[in-house]
């Protein structure tokens, strides 16, 4: 969703005040800067918490909110999803972002970071971290039963005696005034020929902004990381994580399906990045993490403008209870050289939500 489109939504112009007051946010303001010496660049932050979320969809503009709730509907009509327009929120967070979530689903903290150059102050770089998951009591929609996401596989008949669908949803679908878009997802099963066994899967797709001058490459996405982790206060509820897919990046996320229990997981469908990806998880602590690094890529054209993720977790509960899960998703785009200026960031990892 470009500029120019959520300026003709009302969304550009109409919003700088929906958060007044609740939004962090950080410029810098440099000195000029000595002979031969470049500009410092110009980086802006905003953490926006739930309460603030909650405010800022109360405070959107109806005709704001039909637009953004619209574009959510048509993206899942195209993976094959129909969706009721009343299960699906929307909040325009400020004159440059906005962020829709499913019912089920909430989103509990978004950060977004540029990075903007003297040399290309109209396209800087951009970074945006989401934290979200599933919405306790309440009930999430119907599953997903083709396009992205492993919840295509769960749903065959070929698995139907080993898992009963427990809920799913995409927690959230941000998009910023350059075009840069995110979204993520995620579904819960249960496997009902084992006792406290439940499957986690998550997948987010990440597409790269479209820049009009034909002369400065398109967005593309550097850095793409999804992950989760019991949700705090319902940890208990989980002993372990005893299996998980893909167990490493490029060397086995293309296979084309992998035995966790009961059957198997076909990957692969067209929306998985394999390459430049690695994993980090901890199976005492229920905790996995997938990562696209593609910051040491100098040609940025030769980066793919869509990037897509998932993987799946087994989890053995610690009693009857069901595990809830946190989430978390963050992607870095930038063009040839404001992309550099943001590397891989540790703190949007998984280590910044623990």
């Amino acid at each position: 969703m470009t500029r120019k489109t959520l300026k003709a939504m009302g969304v550009v112009g109409a919003t700088t005040m929906i958060l007044a007051g609740a939004i962090s946010a950080s410029a810098a303001t440099e000195a000029p800067p000595a002979p031969g010496k470049a500009p410092d660049p110009v980086v802006t932050e905003t953490v926006v918490g739930r309460t603030q979320i909650q405010a800022a969809e109360k405070d959107t503009p109806a005709a704001v909110k039909r637009g953004l709730v619209r574009e959510h509907l048509n993206r899942e009509a195209k993976a094959g999803r129909l969706l009721d327009a009343k299960a699906v929120h929307a909040a325009a967070l400020d004159d440059e972002s906005s962020v829709t979530w499913e019912a089920g689903s909430q989103v509990t903290e978004i950060h977004h970071k540029t990075v903007a150059t003297a040399a290309d102050p109209s396209h800087p770089a951009v970074m945006v971290a989401i934290k979200s998951g599933e919405a306790p009591g309440e009930e999430s929609l119907a599953p997903s039963t083709r396009g992205s996401g492993m919840g295509a596989d769960f749903n065959g008949p070929t698995l139907s005696n080993t898992f009963s669908y427990l809920g799913s949803g995409c927690a959230a679908k941000w998009w910023d005034s350059h075009g840069n878009s995110m979204e993520t997802c995620w579904e819960k099963y249960r496997v009902t020929s084992i006792a406290n066994m439940y499957e986690y899967g998550r997948w987010t797709n990440v597409n790269g902004g479209v820049i009009p001058e034909w002369y400065i490459p398109d967005y593309r996405p550097y850095e793409v990381v999804i992950g989760s982790r019991p949700r705090p206060y319902y940890s208990g509820r989980v002993s372990r994580m005893t299996n998980w897919f893909p167990k490493s990046g490029s060397a086995t996320c293309t296979a084309s399906s992998n035995h966790i229990y009961g059957g198997t997981i076909s990957v692969g469908s067209g929306a998985t990045t394999c390459q430049n990806t690695r994993i980090n998880e901890d199976s005492a602590a229920a905790y996995m993490e997938e990562v696209y690094d593609a910051t040491g890529i100098q040609n940025v054209t030769t980066l793919p403008k869509n990037v897509g993720l998932e993987f799946a977790m087994l989890l053995e509960a610690s009693s009857s209870r069901t595990p809830l899960m946190e989430d978390w998703s963050s992607a870095a785009f930038g063009t040839s050289a404001a992309g550099e200026l943001l590397g891989y960031d540790e703190s949007y990892s998984g280590t910044h939500w623990m």
